[in-house]
């Protein structure tokens, strides 16, 4: 059996108004939640913002959506509650909680019927689609996925339409229908490049791609990848980057080129750490096991197994879960470590069983009879091949189906029961060589030609000996074209590689030298900006200057204009100043000379005056000091005249 996971499948899972996450998107929702005055606008707008978180943060859509169902069920709001049962259904599918998941898409589809809302009949039922899917019950999977692509086409809902196309299209290719499920996924891409919906492109290109790589035509395979990583990288759609690069990655190890596909699936493995996607971490660390488990690095293989058993366990993903024990058992199986690797498959088995994923379920069952039947315990080994076969044809795995009929061949044999043997391995036989599975046609050819040799039929035994040696030459010439092709895909591959290497390295030199650019033109900006205002700083200094110079040569002027005033004021003060010298110098003159003659005589004669005793002689006296002190008031008139300014 092969080792589960792979390729990223873009089942198309969307049904109310949203893509991913997308903060303008929750900006818009929560304003109209936080602004929104009727209940029922609120509860819309809610059930939107936990869709929304679907893919980052399940456990935040899974707290929204029983609040939104409550505050529904409170107002009796059908549309809330349907929209709401909707959301928990998504939640459960998201961590692997099938019967849970298709509960409430039940219930969800109900009240949509009621209600007639032909949009949420049709996502409802295609969502029970997916969960058939995830179960590996591809006929009723089938049936929904239809179902829900007719009420889409009525309503004229192109976008449903492409994921229903994209759905059907996983289907067929399950079922080994290559030519249905190509065709399937070319109409979803023709309507998706109609409505220039960049996202369904994408899905549609990648699953074109997934169907090329299973017919070997890598070289197409890697084309298509291509192209959906190129649109993703436009969308910056990490997640979808990392789902591209995964698939990229599988074509690398389809080709045997190991070294290359651990690179793109590192790759795929840092985007989707960056994201926090553990689904797509737990992905990527098991399809890094597969490729050392096909390298027999058993011990690195098993590490990486576990690293993605222990992310699905925190996540709570009991698909994820399973797978990984299921590829741990197989690892332990391939070192003949048969008790481990019965313990894995158990565990594999009792969570699938619990999930109801019968393809998982058909899948560990199988392995669990390789084991018995390696171990030698016959009647356990038919009895878990006979289970595994009886679910592998309710789902119609024929593939699968073949390794269960070869397996309970193979017992047969051993315990000589040879015509059922050979009843087992000729309906593998037949069923092999319907879906052309060349290298099963040898393996049961084989089985056919031990068995009829052990049986002593040697005659019939030749028979399947030559279809044997056919199929293997059939095999080595379809293996040499191959392996032409793969050289030939190998150089084309290359040299993509190398075309998009120089594209890039010649988009980093155009940004480096826009960037150099943008720095030059800045500094360039700069300059002048700084040029500018130091020429402004310079004006400005010489109009201050020009300025300060007409305000000096006015001031000069004005100085000049006083000084000359005050020298005229100083001349004519220095004029008056010797004038009134003049007339200070003869007051001098008058003062010591002709005042002070009468002056001296007016004392002389007071003197006289006193001594003298007789009257008559002191009349005389008084005569004579009368006329001296009319001599001195004469004096004193003449010198106020002399002094007096003129």
């Amino acid at each position: 059996m092969k080792l589960i996971f792979g390729i990223f499948w873009f089942l198309a899972f969307l049904s109310l108004p949203s893509h991913a996450q997308d903060k303008k998107v929750l900006d818009s929702l929560t304003n109209i939640y936080q602004t929104a005055k009727q209940d029922t606008t609120k509860i819309l707008a809610l059930i939107n913002i936990a869709f929304e978180y679907r893919n980052s943060n399940p456990d935040t859509m899974m707290v929204l959506s029983p609040k939104t169902l409550a505050m529904s069920e409170e107002i009796s709001y059908k549309k809330g509650i349907a929209g709401s049962l909707y959301n928990i259904g998504v939640s459960y599918d998201y961590q692997g909680k099938y019967p849970l998941a298709l509960e409430h898409f039940q219930k969800s589809l109900k009240i949509n019927e009621e209600l007639n809302d032909k949009q949420g009949i049709a996502s409802n039922i295609h969502n029970i689609g997916n969960i058939y899917t995830s179960q590996g019950n591809y006929t009723l999977a089938l049936e929904y996925y239809q179902k829900s692509l007719k009420i889409r086409e009525e309503i004229k809902d192109k976008k449903g339409c492409i994921a229903s196309l994209n759905n059907i299209g996983v289907i067929y290719n399950a079922q080994g229908n290559y030519p249905s499920a190509i065709a399937h996924f070319q109409k979803s891409l023709k309507i998706s490049e109609e409505l220039k919906d960049k996202q369904g492109m994408t899905a549609s290109l990648n699953n074109i791609g997934v169907i090329y790589d299973a017919q070997g035509n890598y070289h197409k395979a890697l084309e298509h990848f291509q192209k959906s990583l190129k649109i993703r990288e436009e969308l910056k759609d990490k997640q979808g980057i990392a789902g591209s690069l995964n698939n990229i990655g599988f074509i690398y190890k389809n080709q045997g080129s190991y070294p290359l596909a651990l690179e793109y699936f590192h790759k795929s493995l840092k985007i989707s750490e960056e994201l926090k996607d553990k689904q797509g971490i737990a992905t990527c660390l098991n399809n890094i096991g597969i490729i050392y488990d096909i390298q027999a690095n058993y011990p690195l293989s098993l590490e990486y197994y576990q690293k993605s058993l222990k992310v699905a366990e925190e996540m709570g993903d009991k698909e994820l879960i399973a797978s990984s024990l299921n590829n741990i058992g197989r690892n332990y199986y391939a070192l003949s470590n048969y008790k481990m690797a019965l313990e894995y498959h158990q565990k594999s088995f009792k969570i699938a069983e619990e999930i109801k994923n019968k393809r998982l379920v058909c899948y560990t069952l199988n392995n669990i009879g390789d084991v018995f039947k390696q171990q030698g315990d016959w009647s356990k080994a038919i009895e878990h091949y006979e289970k595994s076969l009886k679910i592998k044809k309710e789902i119609g795995d024929k593939w699968a189906t073949i390794y269960t009929l070869n397996g309970l061949a193979e017992v047969y044999k051993k315990q000589k029961t040879y015509d059922k043997s050979i009843l087992y391995a000729q309906e593998g036989l037949q069923i092999a060589q319907e879906i052309k599975a060349l290298a099963e046609i040898k393996m049961l050819s084989q089985t056919l030609y031990e068995t009829y040799k052990l049986k002593g039929e040697y005659v019939k035994a030749l028979t399947y000996f030559e279809l044997v040696k056919q199929t293997n030459d059939s095999i080595f010439n379809i293996d040499k074209a191959k392996s032409i092709a793969n050289l030939e895909s190998r150089f084309l591959l290359e040299k993509t590689n190398l075309e998009n290497k120089a594209k890039t390295l010649q988009i980093e030199r155009m940004e480096q030298e826009a960037k150099l650019y943008q720095v030059v033109s800045i500094f360039i900006f700069a300059f002048l900006i700084l040029l500018l205002f130091l020429i402004f700083f310079i004006y400005k200094n010489w109009q201050k200057e020009k300025n300060a110079k007409q305000i000096i040569a006015s001031q000069n002027e004005k100085i000049e204009a006083i000084n000359a005033n005050l020298e005229a004021i100083v001349k004519q003060r220095t004029e008056k100043l010797a004038e009134r010298n003049k007339q200070l110098e003869d007051y001098a003159f008058y003062n010591s000379h002709i005042l002070r003659r009468p002056v001296a005589t007016i004392l002389g004669l007071l003197s006289i005056f006193e001594m003298e005793e007789e009257q008559s002689k002191k009349e005389e006296i008084l005569r004579y000091l009368y006329t001296a002190v009319k001599e001195l008031d004469t004096v004193v008139h003449q010198i106020q005249d002399a002094v007096a300014e003129k």
